[in-house]
């Protein structure tokens, strides 16, 4: 588009050059036409300007001083009293009194008779009175014409005063005037023979034709520019254009003829209104053609100064508003002049032809001036001002346009450059913006992450000073009965040795607790460990859960209660042993924390509904409840926090465990890893908590292998018995304590410390091991992994079960899909009833098998 425009705005240049080279050709005619002059003689004659029938006449002429005359009071006055007039079209300026105008007696041509045309050339004159006497003895013939009167009572249609004469040969023909106008007192007088002036007003009209149309061409090449390009400038040359047209035809009659032949008031003001808006607009376009910014901020001022001043004129009488328009249009032509030369003093390339057009301007405004005001009648009798000053306006229109288009190109391409380094300077400075908002991000971020890291040592120094507060407790009971029972054994103490060996059995519980909570929680930040997810029937599960609860709920007097309220499975979608470990501590919390306020019995119970997409399990307790302030801050999930930390000490008697505080740590933990898991809480202080964990429900329900609902304390410690158990772990002291307890519960067991060790001697055992107990890392860069390889190698279909004590990755959980996975430390008892499950059954796929 910029492109078409650019070549659009070259060809303009090239054409407005045609155009001022055919222009400049027809307004030589008018000027020629306008400026033709006859002389005195008998008709017919010849002109010395070379146009047959045609005479300019001279006479005489003077003014009214105050008291008006008659004609019979002119023609008695005696010569003297009379001026002579030069023959010239200039005026005599604006003036108030009446003029007389005499001409020069003709004698008509002996040669022939017929009708002759006086015409009166000013189309401008308001009252003009035309007296024609022909011989002394005849009356005098009076014709009352003027631009006052509308355009249909002219004798003669034409846009000069025209009167016709008939005349016999040696007719002595006598011309008077009276003249009255409030414009330019001008009063150019001729006598044509009829066919010679119709041909000479056919000339003139189609000289001017031409030149307002090529005037109209210019206008409306120049408005289609305008639509392309829409540079204001254009607006301004286009509107400077149609005044200047519209003041021509408006001052050479031609308006008047044709245009609004009865509009006899607005025929002189619009000669004002067209002289101040073509003022004004060419003073705007001046300006905003000058290169220079500061002025161009001002380019509107004189378009609005110029309607102001036409409508405040209309106030005024006419010679005295045309006098304020000719002083505005000169100050304008100042104006354009004094920035063209500022222009060629800058160096434009484009400033010397706005220079001459603008000179043009000047003297054409000069001359019109001048004119006017009646100056010009001093500088002689061939010269046509007038007409003068419309050939320098309308040269100047022609020269204006190429270096209009050329000022534009100029124009926008420094435009564009502008644009383009306002754009760079946009884009640096967004650069540069974007970048101090990353160096602030950065900084905040490295803040945030400095405050992050300090939080995070701080509550992991909490976390490890709590940590060993509560492992210190249970190593001082060990401690404090071990020693004791020593004594307690040589002094033959046996009741007091065993009550001593249970409290370090108690404390070795309590102790193996923290541990695994803390190992547990450490895998879960980690970000090792990953949710398995899989489609199952929860019901089983919960069954499961409630029995491995069953036992310290009965130590400790409350009750476990599920009663599934549909007889059919509840299938979910979740990590099995995910689920279990979150609902394993739901429920302790709900039995530690039970109340026996007003003798009421405590209990828990689990309430399990379907609700479309989300399955809602709810654990419902009596217990102490939970304050609301402990709620909202969500301090119950923080590690080592307890809410109620001496309630189990309290309760004196009962065989329970302290709780470590980080049971709903790891629920919270766990629930970040399940994606659409959430868990809410509702409790009341004493009166007691809800805990409802909704669960996404399985869009399917999966088939399921047939597992026995026996769980580890119902296979007891005699299911074990009798079974044989291949034990592969490398620690030795462990290997031997692990036999030592598969001794005393009559295991039967295969104890190797290596892989290889594993190789040579699998191959002697005289039946398929029951269970394969392994640790997962091994000597000599081995896994379990091999373990499970080199078993199937010789016995298939073996369950095996990982004893191991590192955290394992999502990788190797994944490898080990199919094997039970139980995290030392372990107690005897809890391993002794897994072995005893996995040999009953295949394990599920598990990474969190601690229980």
């Amino acid at each position: 588009m910029t492109a078409a425009i650019a070549r659009l705005l070259l060809l303009h240049c090239f054409g407005a050059g045609l155009l001022r080279a055919l222009c400049c050709a027809v307004l030589a005619l008018v000027c020629g036409a306008a400026s033709a002059q006859g002389d005195r003689g008998t008709l017919p004659l010849v002109p010395e300007v070379g146009v047959e029938g045609h005479r300019l006449l001279q006479g005489d002429y003077l003014v009214e001083d105050g008291v008006p005359l008659s004609l019979s009071d002119v023609t008695a006055l005696p010569g003297s009293a009379w001026k002579r007039r030069p023959v010239s079209s200039a005026s005599y300026g604006f003036a108030t009194a009446p003029h007389w105008f005499r001409s020069d007696p003709l004698t008509a041509s002996p040669d022939g008779s017929g009708t002759l045309l006086i015409e009166v050339g000013d189309p401008l004159l308001d009252h003009l009175d035309l007296y024609v006497r022909i011989n002394a003895a005849a009356s005098w013939t009076r014709w009352k014409l003027g631009d006052k009167q509308v355009f249909e009572r002219r004798p003669y249609a034409a846009r000069s005063f025209v009167v016709p004469v008939a005349v016999q040969p040696g007719d002595k023909v006598e011309i008077l005037a009276r003249v009255r106008t409030g414009g330019a007192m001008r009063f150019p007088l001729s006598m044509w023979e009829p066919q010679q002036f119709e041909k000479a007003e056919r000339q003139s009209l189609l000289a001017n034709g031409i030149c307002i149309g090529l005037m109209g061409g210019i206008f409306l090449y120049h408005l289609i520019v305008l639509l392309l390009v829409r540079e204001r400038i254009y607006l301004y040359y286009i509107g400077w254009v149609l005044a200047t047209a519209g003041f021509f035809l408006s001052y050479s009659g031609i308006a008047f003829q044709y245009v609004w032949p009865r509009a006899t008031a607005w025929n002189d003001w619009s000669q004002i209104a067209f002289l101040f808006l073509a003022a004004g607009l060419f003073t705007s376009f001046a300006i905003q053609f000058n290169p220079a910014p500061a002025p161009r901020r001002w380019h509107a001022a004189p378009v609005l100064l110029a309607v102001a001043l036409a409508v405040g004129s209309s106030w005024l009488t006419f010679p005295q508003a045309m006098r304020v328009a000719l002083l505005f249009q000169f100050a304008g032509a100042l104006v354009g002049f004094g920035l063209a030369i500022g222009s060629v003093r800058a160096g434009h390339p484009f400033a010397r032809i706005f220079l001459l057009a603008f000179s043009g301007v000047l003297i054409g405004v000069a001359l019109q001036a001048l004119d006017m005001l009646g100056v010009t009648a001093y500088f002689g009798a061939s010269i046509d001002f007038g007409a003068a000053a419309q050939a320098d306006l309308a040269v100047s229109v022609l020269l204006l346009s190429p270096a209009l288009a050329r000022g534009v190109l100029d124009a926008r391409r420094q435009r564009a450059i502008a644009t383009e380094l306002a754009q760079a300077n946009v884009e640096l400075a967004a650069s540069t913006r974007l970048a101090q908002e990353r160096a602030e991000f950065q900084l905040k971020i490295n803040e945030r992450l400095r405050t992050d890291a300090e939080r995070r040592d701080r509550d992991k120094s909490r976390f490890l000073a709590n940590a060993v507060h509560d492992l210190r407790q249970p190593l001082q009971v060990i401690g404090n009965a071990l020693d004791l029972t020593g004594e307690a054994i040589q002094a033959g103490r046996t009741d007091n040795a065993l009550g001593l060996v249970r409290m370090a059995t108690r404390a070795t519980g309590n102790m193996r607790s923290q541990l695994t909570a803390i190992l547990d929680l450490s895998r879960l930040e980690s970000g090792f460990v990953r949710a398995q997810l899989s489609d199952f029937d929860l019901v089983p599960l919960i069954r499961d859960a409630v029995e491995q609860t069953r036992g310290i709920a009965h130590a400790s007097g409350t009750s476990v209660e599920f009663e599934p309220l549909l007889d059919k499975p509840v299938f979910v979608r979740s990590d099995r042993h995910f689920l279990q470990r979150i609902l394993l501590n739901l429920i302790s919390n709900g039995v530690k924390y039970r109340s026996a306020q007003g003798g009421r019995r405590s209990h828990v119970r689990l309430l399990l509904t379907g609700h479309g997409s989300l399955t809602r399990l709810a654990v419902e307790d009596n217990g102490l409840g939970i304050s609301e302030e402990a709620l909202r801050s969500a301090t119950i999930f923080k590690p080592f926090f307890q809410l109620n930390s001496r309630h189990a000490e309290a309760d004196a008697g009962m065989e329970t465990e302290k709780g470590v505080g980080l049971g709903l740590s790891i629920v919270s933990a766990m629930l970040g890893l399940l994606d659409g898991h959430k868990l809410s809480i509702q409790s009341e202080v004493g009166v007691g908590s809800t805990f409802t964990l909704e669960i996404p429900a399985s869009v399917v329900a999966p088939v399921f292998e047939a597992i026995p609902a026996v769980d580890f304390k119902a296979a007891g410690i005699e299911a074990v018995r009798g079974k044989y158990v291949v034990l592969l772990e490398d620690d030795e002291l462990v290997r031997a304590t692990l036999a030592a307890v598969f001794d005393v519960h009559g295991v039967l067991y295969e104890a190797w410390g290596s892989i290889e060790e594993m190789r040579q001697q699998l191959p002697f055992t005289e039946r398929a091991p029951d269970v394969l107990l392994s640790d997962y890392r091994l000597p000599d860069g081995k896994t379990a992994l091999d373990a499970i390889e080199l078993m199937r190698a010789h016995w298939s279909d073996v369950p095996t079960l990982i004893l191991t004590g590192e955290s394992l990755n999502s990788y190797a959980v994944a490898s080990l899909r199919g094997a039970a996975i139980c995290y030392k430390p372990v107690a005897p008892l809890d391993l002794l009833q897994r072995i005893a499950a996995s040999a009953m059954r295949t394990a599920a796929p598990s990474s969190f098998g601690v229980f």
